[in-house]
């Protein structure tokens, strides 16, 4: 079967150039990502994550060097100058205060019309501060000025990093911001991200982070390992299984690196014929990227198949080995969950030839393992010998489950 030309036929010469060049400047090497395909993003991976419980360590950094100015948790009064009234003037000691009805305002926030400060029990504003709000739950800057810092970056001395502040004024904390078309990552503990490959605070997804604090977005591209894999909108690299319209690619779901990729086209449900998927019309077939679900015991989903060029060839007597990549959460049932090919897999070539478990023993291969109640083992691997050289084949998964009754699923599987 003759398919269509691969992305990575165009990816081969400029991702390697990308990787060899990585001086940080962004830059793009194919057309963004689509406004739907953006919003499907970012509600499967999401731009912010839980804040993690490094922001408390921050917080406690601060805490212990503050004079007391901000109590946690209270409210304190707001003034406006030109709403107000009253006087902004310097004092004797040449530090500003705020009078109103001939008396000085204290412990309270304070806005000229243009800025905003926070005047201390002294009256002075604070200045060159990184401090608790008073409401006890956001941090807050002033700068040299005395000036509450909003939508900006700054370089904060007290915990000796850049951090960004919003339109409220508050800190950011594991969350990607945007600055015209570029994003940010502020980490778990408010610093921005600048340092190149990074992981984000929620302990699975990875991005790169240039000098300038720019993240790359650039699609297709290379981590600082010289593998390819896909930089989001966002700034997360892409894990599991991804599509352009024409291509399936196989991210690895630990890393994101590429695994393998296969046509969508020609592989649509119900498109293979194969005497396997005939045999039982109550059994339902399913196709990369689509999930087969059992309540209460399991999920399971394949990403793909792809020659395993590790083992291709390696004068054995199967014309063609295949490397197949699939996903399993454990939904209760047991207390140890563990999807392999001694126990589940029926496996059939093209021709429908009966296949068997290929010894492979490649370092590095992501064998599949037991995992609890809800717990999932994501891109497991299982290689297999073929018969014959085929641009597809079946996976029937048969399993008993918890209550005796036996479930099967057939899975249809494009070989790159």
């Amino acid at each position: 079967m003759k398919r269509k030309r691969s992305i990575l036929a165009k990816l081969t010469v400029a991702a390697v150039l990308f990787c060899l060049t990585a001086s940080g400047k962004t830059e793009t090497i194919f057309a963004g990502t689509n406004e739907v395909q953006k919003e499907e993003i970012a509600k499967e991976q999401g731009v912010c994550a839980e804040r993690p419980k490094e922001k408390q360590t921050v917080q406690q950094e601060i805490s212990d060097s503050s004079e007391g100015e901000n109590t946690r948790g209270r409210e304190v009064p707001h003034y406006n100058l030109t709403q107000d009234g009253g006087k902004f003037e310097a004092a004797s000691d040449g530090k500003m205060r705020y009078y109103l009805n001939g008396q000085m305002i204290t412990d309270a926030f304070f806005c000229d019309g243009t800025y905003t400060y926070y005047l201390q029990k002294d009256g002075s504003p604070m200045t060159d501060r990184l401090t608790y709000h008073p409401d006890g739950e956001h941090l807050i800057y002033f700068d040299s000025n005395g000036h509450e810092l909003f939508d900006k970056f700054q370089y904060c001395k007290d915990v000796q990093y850049i951090c960004y502040f919003n339109t409220y004024g508050y800190a950011y904390f594991d969350e990607v911001t945007y600055v015209g078309d570029k994003a940010y990552y502020l980490n778990g503990t408010g610093k921005l991200e600048n340092s190149g490959w990074f992981q984000f605070a929620n302990q699975r997804d990875y991005g790169y982070a240039n000098e300038d604090g720019t993240l790359w977005t650039c699609g297709f591209a290379c981590n600082p390992f010289g593998q390819i894999v896909y930089y989001n909108w966002n700034g997360r690299v892409a894990r599991s299984l991804i599509s352009d319209g024409t291509w399936y690619y196989e991210m690895d779901g630990t890393d994101g690196h590429l695994v393998g990729q296969f046509p969508v086209s020609g592989y649509s449900s119900g498109s293979a014929s194969h005497e396997i998927l005939t045999e039982d019309p109550t059994v339902t077939t399913y196709y990369p990227g689509q999930t087969w679900a059992v309540d209460g015991e399991w999920e399971i989903s394949f990403n793909g198949a792809s020659r395993h060029t590790a083992c291709n060839p390696k004068g054995t007597a199967y014309p063609q080995i295949v490397l197949v990549s699939y996903n399993y959460k454990n939904l209760g049932a047991t207390s140890q969950f563990l999807l392999d090919y001694y126990h589940w897999f029926d496996v059939y070539d093209q021709q429908g030839s009966f296949e068997w478990l290929y010894d492979c023993t490649c370092q590095g291969r992501r064998v599949p393992q037991a995992v609890g109640p809800g717990e999932i083992f994501a891109s497991a691997q299982q290689v297999f010998g073929l018969s014959s050289v085929s641009d597809y084949m079946v996976v029937q998964v048969v399993k008993t489950d918890s209550r005796g009754i036996e479930r099967k699923a057939n899975f249809v599987l494009p070989i790159q």
